[in-house]
């Protein structure tokens, strides 16, 4: 084959899979290689699949009966713009489906390269540094009611961004879309590489910290303990997969594009930063207070949110130039 012809095909690949998707690949072929290596591989019939699968066909569902109105009316032309508009939502949201589906199944993994835990580690650094373990200094504040409020906001960890691809799909700004999309699938696989590196687990399953804990176990109305369970039911890995805490990253992300990406709500721009900011300080509250992660956890999460959010627009900036020049 001319090398020309051949580099021309692949640049038109490149262009038509767009920064989003090409490092989705890349991560998962990766990961895929790693596991295939070390003899594992990824449970693809899990329930978290299929729910990931479900939101995606919600959001179809909800661009469907919002353009249900003209269509049935029979305007001209409406269905194929239906149609069209249909297969870019599958673009837009079918790789982030499948991120959320790969993640969630990555099983074993965490033990692959480095089966023994830095737990030590990180509670020596938080000694270090506090004089004694955040997570059982904060227990002095325990109640059932702060318990459950912070255990609600520590589950909307990935709902935080995804409201932003909600609006950004909604509103139509594609770019945007992809640029979140990406970066959620940069902290995602990041971290979960550091995972594989730095397997951690969280205080509340630190042996020496166990007796420590005043009460033994968190005080609740019955949401913090059934949300715990419901957790622990969906990772046979959770004293291997704390650092860095993706609850954290996922959630600066989200806070840190609500300044970037404010017009969304054109009128009030700067409301939607404490419309974030409320859910966002309560999730890294509750990191300690539930006794989840290391204070590093949370740190690593957070540098690894802000050096994403100032990488994915350089990546987004590059490829518009190489698209220009091809």
């Amino acid at each position: 084959m001319n090398p020309l012809r051949k580099n021309h095909t692949l640049r038109r690949i490149l262009i038509f899979l767009q920064p989003d998707l090409i490092i989705l690949l890349i991560f998962t072929t990766l990961l895929s290689a790693l596991g295939f290596i070390y003899g594992h591989h990824l449970h693809l019939v899990e329930g978290s699949v299929f729910y990931a699968l479900g939101s995606f066909l919600a959001i179809e569902l909800i661009y469907l009966l919002y353009r249900a109105p003209k269509f049935l009316k029979g305007h001209p032309g409406e269905r194929k713009i239906v149609w069209l508009n249909s297969l870019a939502i599958a673009r837009d949201w079918v790789p982030f489906v499948v991120l959320i589906g790969v993640y969630e199944t990555l099983r074993d993994y965490t033990a692959l390269i480095r089966p023994d835990s830095i737990d030590h580690i990180l509670y020596r650094i938080d000694q270090a540094i506090f004089g004694i373990e955040p997570s059982v200094w904060i227990q002095r504040f325990a109640h059932p009611f702060l318990t459950d409020y912070l255990a609600i906001f520590y589950t909307l960890y990935l709902a935080l961004p995804l409201t932003f691809l909600l609006w950004t799909s909604l509103k139509d700004r594609r770019d945007d879309f992809r640029e979140l999309s990406m970066s959620i699938t940069i902290v995602l696989y990041v971290g979960f590489i550091l995972y594989c590196i730095f397997p951690a687990g969280p205080p509340r399953h630190f042996a020496p910290l166990l007796s420590q804990f005043d009460p033994a176990q968190l005080p609740s109305l019955g949401f913090f303990h059934w949300s715990q369970r419901q957790m622990d039911s969906m990772t046979s890995v959770p004293t291997r997969s704390s650092f860095p805490s993706l609850h954290c990253a996922l959630s600066c992300l989200a806070l840190l594009y609500s300044i970037r990406f404010g017009n969304l709500w054109s009128r009030h721009p700067r409301a939607l930063v404490w419309v974030y900011l409320v859910p966002v300080v309560s999730l890294w509250t509750a990191t300690v207070y539930l006794r989840h992660h290391w204070i590093p956890d949370i740190v690593a999460g957070i540098l690894l949110a802000i050096c994403t959010y100032f990488l994915s627009p350089c990546i987004r900036r590059k490829f518009k130039e190489y698209q220009k020049d091809n």
